[in-house]
């Protein structure tokens, strides 16, 4: 009888289209009704049933589970978010309860990846269809297999990582289905260069962890990520999906939200897998349960451009300062730069525009003027080249960034440029010709050829492709680090096979620096042979001479030639004096596959060393330095003098409105030291008000002085005595609002705490820190006028964090 009622449920919840195609096995409904029985025992409110996928078994079910998240994926996410690459929500942002694109007509159809473990491509497939859907009112249908096909990163049915396809798509571009059609493989020959490119897309950026993150994300369309799937997801037919799943191994695209569903919200989600699976291919899936959502990453789309330009190279000159190519504190750099065209036209009216993103550093000639650029080609800027110079206050070592808004014609682009400042010395270099001190093998390695060795390279072919270098990359040398140095009488024959092979420097000293430049040339075949693609090279750097290890990269596919990285270690490790770098070569033992990997050209460069600096600046406050009476509104010239044995980095002035007990408002930070500060006074009474300037050199000794007595501001609205708290977190914008000038920022806090003031634009994309750092409690003003004086018109927001609560107030920037 059971038997029998599970048949009459199963003819409710079955699509017309799939009971016409197949009958349901008992095998199959035995599978199901264990899945309901969970459902039922565990509390949840999803339905099962017959789907497209629910008769599959246990492995060919998890074929279809094909995201591999790469190794260095949260490094890259760490990174991204330290550099403000990441999109992130605005706190108190109103969203509605539920948000859906296929209300708004901004989701293509439904696709089946068939038993192909392509769900990445699928995934990040759909979510560019919507960004040309949403943004150009095109519905393109985009060839995953072209995805699969042509990417570099050897990524396909066994499985990869949707920003294979971003990479290719903004590189090269998206075809449509009809040219290269889905054929479930990985071996189809890759045909893109007789397509049309229909769309390219602009690039892509991470997005933050949280629900809120990813709600910001999609208001600008829908957005591919990966989740952990286990089998009760196979006959998912209605309802809120939550299982324990933990394991990332499936990519969605998220289309919207729902909070009122699953009582306390659900992502609306796309899947691969037809219209038969699902609600018609889409889903409700829980807020927070199986990892849902990790991974996304938002894409940027601009639908009328034809031309991507891209950092090619760029020069520094310093002649106007010692000449020795370095970039240091105080010289006036000047730099030409070169822009390459990989678009589908020439480019024309060409110009770009230089903002430095680390602070202290003052851009002199921001615009630069280039030639047309035929498109495969580059073109050096016109004089005057971009310069800049790193003021008093900025950093003397270390990366610098800069972002390069370049624009022609036929489109624009954003580059991130990163340089290396202060006097370089060399602290490690080997260029393999006279070596010393590596060591080869570790107790793991299990690799019975092709283990590392030094030598003369001997060139190994398959077919025409090079496999193994035939030179080492050394202009005037000729040794390097392969796996196996003699080509053998067949390719394939001293390969790296049977397992891994390991080559490990020795202990390298990097303590006392703060930043260091790795630089190292690499060769690396994989993908020939009968099973391409599935061996890795890996890079790894150690803090504590190989106890721990933290990866720099890891080569997922090909690159058969002699290719350039650099690393900042800083942004990986602490710096010390037991620094060690590891290169693992591996064959994973799937046989076939032909692997060779080649080393050369290792340096580490860091800023040079000085002797300790003991002595602190010396500071006298001028004015106000008690007696005067202020009135508030007014611009007040603050006055002082500081000076050094090597030099002031910067000044930072502090007000005090009870008689110098405490100085809780930062007027100024980062000046420098010019012994004048226009104050814009702020709108309170006080008769206790005093002023301290501290000055910092290079080396972080500080020193002060403060107003001798006390001085008065009036005509505030606020009267502040030593009594006068908020009691609440304050954030306020003085003046008037929209503003074409500097604006006042009033905040206050009821207790000393950490706070942080940023500056978002409207979409939620970091612009600025304003302020940051302890300060106590209290009302504190500062001047918004850094920020302010590069602003485009438009809607802004800044937003007050404090570990209690965070407050965020709407600035409109006029013309």
């Amino acid at each position: 009888m059971r038997f029998v009622i599970v048949l009459s449920l199963v003819s409710l919840s079955i699509s017309p289209l799939l009971a016409a195609e197949r009958k349901v096995s008992s095998q199959e409904m035995a599978r199901i009704e264990a899945i309901r029985e969970m459902i039922e025992t565990r509390g949840y409110s999803w339905q099962a049933g017959p789907t497209s996928v629910s008769n599959l078994s246990s492995d060919e079910f998890r074929q279809l589970l094909g995201v591999r998240v790469p190794p260095d994926y949260e490094q890259r996410r760490q990174i991204a978010k330290r550099k403000h690459r990441l999109i992130e929500a605005l706190p108190d942002m109103a969203f509605p309860q539920r948000f859906d694109w296929r209300d708004q007509g901004g989701v293509t159809s439904v696709k089946n990846q068939g038993s192909c473990g392509s769900c990445w491509a699928f995934s990040a497939a759909a979510a560019f269809e919507s960004q040309i859907l949403i943004h150009s009112g095109r519905n393109e249908d985009i060839s995953e297999q072209a995805v699969i096909s042509c990417n570099s990163q050897g990524h396909g049915c066994d499985g990869g990582w949707m920003s294979t396809a971003y990479d290719l798509w903004t590189d090269y571009g998206a075809v449509r289905e009809t040219c290269m059609p889905y054929h479930e493989v990985d071996a189809d020959l890759c045909i893109e260069d007789s397509c049309q490119v229909v769309a390219r897309l602009d690039g892509y950026y991470y997005v933050g962890e949280n629900v809120d993150d990813i709600k910001q994300a999609l208001l600008n369309g829908p957005v591919a990520a990966a989740m952990a799937v286990c089998g009760s997801f196979s006959a998912y037919t209605g309802g809120c999906y939550e299982d324990s799943c933990t394991e990332i191994n499936h990519g969605i695209t998220i289309v919207g939200w729902d909070d009122t569903m699953c009582g306390g919200g659900a992502w609306i989600i796309k899947n691969s897998w037809g219209p038969d699976w699902g609600e018609n291919g889409y889903a409700y899936v829980k807020y927070g349960t199986c990892m849902i959502g990790y991974g996304a990453e938002a894409l940027s789309y601009n639908p009328d451009q034809t031309v991507y330009l891209f950092h090619d190279s760029h020069i520094i000159d310093d002649s106007s300062g010692d000449g020795d190519g370095n970039i240091e504190m105080g010289e006036v750099i000047t730099m030409p730069l070169s822009l390459l065209n990989i678009g589908a036209q020439t480019a024309t009216n060409v110009e770009a525009v230089l903002r430095a993103l680390t602070p202290g550093i003052d851009v002199i000639d921001s615009v630069a003027s280039f030639p047309d650029i035929p498109k495969g080609e580059a073109r050096q800027s016109q004089s005057p080249h971009f310069a800049f110079v790193i003021g008093a206050s900025g950093k003397t070592c270390g990366a610098i960034e800069f972002e390069v808004d370049a624009s022609c014609d036929q489109g624009t682009s954003v580059i991130r440029l990163s340089l290396q400042a202060g006097e370089l010395d060399t602290l490690f270099a080997d260029d393999f010709e006279n070596s010393s001190g590596w060591t080869v093998g570790a107790p793991d390695d299990e690799a019975i050829t092709g283990v590392w060795e030094i030598g003369d390279p001997e060139g190994t072919w398959w077919g025409d492709q090079p496999v193994q270098p035939e030179d080492d990359h050394s202009p005037d040398g000729t040794k390097c680090f392969v796996t196996g140095k003699l080509a053998g009488s067949s390719r394939g024959t001293y390969d790296v096979d049977g397992g891994k092979t390991t080559l490990t420097s020795p202990t390298i000293d990097l303590s006392g620096t703060t930043s260091a430049l790795l630089t190292y040339y690499r060769w690396y075949s994989s993908n020939t042979g009968s099973n391409p693609n599935d061996d890795d090279l890996i890079v790894d750097v150690s803090s504590d001479n190989g106890l721990t290890w933290h990866n720099l990269e890891t080569l997922t596919y090909d690159d058969r030639r002699w290719e350039k990285r650099q690393f900042y270690l800083e942004d990986f490790i602490t710096l010390t004096d037991q620094v060690k770098l590891r290169f693992i070569a591996q064959d994973n033992g799937a046989g076939g596959s032909i692997v060779e990997a080649a080393i050369d050209d290792i340096s580490i460069v860091a800023c040079s060393g000085t002797q300790p600096d003991t002595v602190s600046p010396t500071v006298k406050v001028i004015s106000p330095n008690g007696g005067e009476v202020i009135e508030c509104g007014a611009s007040y010239d603050i006055l002082w003098s500081a000076n050094d044995n090597r030099g002031v980095a910067s000044v930072t002035i502090l007000l005090s409105i009870d008689g110098g007990i405490s100085f809780s408002d930062t007027i100024a930070a980062g000046e420098e030291n010019d012994g004048s500060y226009t104050w814009l006074v702020p709108g309170i009474t006080s008769d206790m008000a005093r002023m301290k300037v501290i000055a910092s050199d290079a080396q972080g000794n500080r020193g002060s002085d403060s107003s001798d007595a006390d001085f008065s501001l009036s005509g505030g609205l606020a009267t502040i005595t030593r009594d006068y708290l908020p009691s609440d977190i304050v954030l306020q914008v003085m003046g008037s609002n929209p503003t074409n000038r500097a604006s006042l920022i009033l905040f206050g806090i009821p207790q000393s705490c950490k706070v942080s003031l940023d500056l978002f634009d409207v979409t939620g994309r970091f612009i600025e820190c304003i302020a940051s750092g302890e300060h106590e409690r209290g009302y504190h003003q500062l001047s918004w006028l850094k920020a302010n004086h590069a602003l485009s018109p438009g809607i802004y927001f800044i937003r007050l964090s404090t570990p209690q609560a965070t407050r965020t107030v709407k600035v409109v920037v006029a013309k």
